[in-house]
């Protein structure tokens, strides 16, 4: 993996806003490589693993929530801890009124 300083300097920078982030590039430019990288910095910083929710659209496994409805029950369903959740979602356009969800 390359490791993009730049890209996940931007993203710690604004780890902590209240802001979604969202990463936008032509297809196979290194999107899910930042994301990785970033889940990757989390963890290493001490971030517990359960506060990381990841999910993959181009894993069939993930079909069933492209409905933004399934996609909020789920997110509360998996949840472990009370605190501070950081949520990856690559591929989000697959979702249904995704901006909704991820608010």
């Amino acid at each position: 993996m390359i490791i993009r300083h730049s890209y996940l300097e931007k993203l710690i920078s604004s780890k902590d806003t209240d802001y979604v982030k969202l990463l936008v590039g032509v297809r196979r430019s290194g999107k899910s490589t930042i994301l990785k990288m970033m889940i990757n910095h989390l963890i290493e910083s001490g971030i517990s693993k359960n506060q990381i929710i990841e999910i993959n659209y181009e894993m069939i496994k993930f079909d069933k929530l492209k409905d933004g409805e399934e996609l909020h029950r789920y997110i509360h369903d998996v949840r472990k801890v009370d605190d501070k959740i950081y949520l990856f979602i690559d591929e989000v356009q697959e979702i249904n009124e995704w901006a909704r969800v991820v608010n």
